[in-house]
């Protein structure tokens, strides 16, 4: 069985969407395709940018200061593939 066909069509992920500062913040890709992650604060600017090229990624909140924020998640296109919102506490 091929998993990044069983996968393929299955949304992207970012996880949890309450997190403590310190822990780590989990984004799934199921097929692995290079993905972009942007985060966003409440005033609409752009606080994190990364590259996603696996099909997991876990990267730390330290860097983030408490409060909400506004996530999307885009392809290599600029289509946005998944978008939502966490809160960091």
């Amino acid at each position: 069985m091929d998993l990044v066909a069983e996968f393929k069509n299955q949304p992207r992920k970012l996880q949890p969407n309450l997190i403590t500062r310190g822990n780590q913040l989990n984004i799934t890709n199921y097929d692995g395709e290079e993905l972009f992650l942007y985060v966003f604060n409440l005033l609409d600017m752009p606080v994190l940018q990364r590259n996603v090229t696996s099909s997991a990624i876990n990267f730390s909140t330290d860097n983030l200061a408490i409060g909400f924020y506004v996530y999307q998640l885009m392809d290599r296109r600029n289509y946005i593939v998944n978008s939502g919102k966490f809160i960091l506490q």
